[in-house]
């Protein structure tokens, strides 16, 4: 690989969060252009090009601004159309929702995988924010002071580190001194409405059909929800696990 360096850096597309590769001084379609003629594109390419991308990152009410004037947002949102002017077979992104709010967040990690599902495009993402890795990425690499811990689907990781669900209630009276006893094998989660409850429970040791039938019964019970243990809380238990391990 390292005699074909230039060749292969054709293929890639890479996007830093914290780092701009567009010119401050150029507008957003000019650093695009830009990018284009870095990379060997004729005219007509670039053109077609940048309104696709335009197209499918929303950039139009922007794209003539100068990147200096954009909010870190817009601005990802220009670096991450960047990195798919050639059309790489591989992305590299890190942070790619970084400065974006929750609509913006949602609307990356579906431009994503549209373009990992229509052009058949690798995408490589490193981020603090595991909703997003959990939402665009099918498999999952774990890094604890540079090793690599764990490498699978997220399926597989939540099967091995973390079969618990959180169980949530709305109900037509309060729960008093936040107790429930005579049920096993659940955790009474901290909650500041005592109208409200979430219930931490594994699903093999205590069924949620026979868990809501005995809640049922202690319980006046409104509706009810049961979710998956958030990303972050269980990762966050891989690492502790894994730092008693070495100890």
């Amino acid at each position: 690989m390292g005699k074909h360096r230039t060749k292969c850096a054709l293929h890639f597309g890479v996007t830093f969060g914290q780092r701009h590769s567009l010119w401050w001084q150029l507008t957003a379609r000019e650093g695009l252009e830009a990018l284009g003629r870095i990379y060997r594109l004729k005219s007509s390419e670039i053109k077609s090009r940048i309104k696709q991308l335009i197209d499918l990152f929303e950039l139009e009410a922007f794209v003539g601004h100068p990147i200096r004037q954009l909010s870190l947002g817009q601005r990802i949102r220009c670096e991450v159309a960047g990195c798919f002017i050639h059309r790489p077979k591989i992305v590299f992104l890190d942070e790619p929702t970084i400065g974006m709010d929750a609509g913006a967040k949602i609307k990356m990690r579906e431009y994503l995988k549209r373009l990992n599902r229509e052009d058949g495009v690798a995408v490589l993402l490193t981020s603090h924010d595991l909703f997003d890795v959990e939402r665009v990425c099918e498999r999952i690499m774990i890094l604890d002071k540079g090793r690599l811990i764990f490498h699978d689907t997220f399926e597989s990781m939540r099967k091995r580190f973390c079969s618990q669900r959180v169980l949530r209630l709305n109900m037509a009276s309060p729960l008093n001194n936040g107790r429930l006893n005579g049920v096993e094998e659940i955790e009474v989660m901290p909650s500041e409405d005592q109208w409200k409850l979430k219930i931490r429970f594994d699903p093999i040791a205590r069924p949620v059909i026979g868990l809501m039938e005995e809640l049922h019964k202690r319980l006046d019970i409104v509706d009810f929800t049961v979710e998956d243990l958030p990303i972050d809380e269980f990762v966050a238990g891989i690492y502790k696990a894994q730092s008693k391990g070495m100890e």
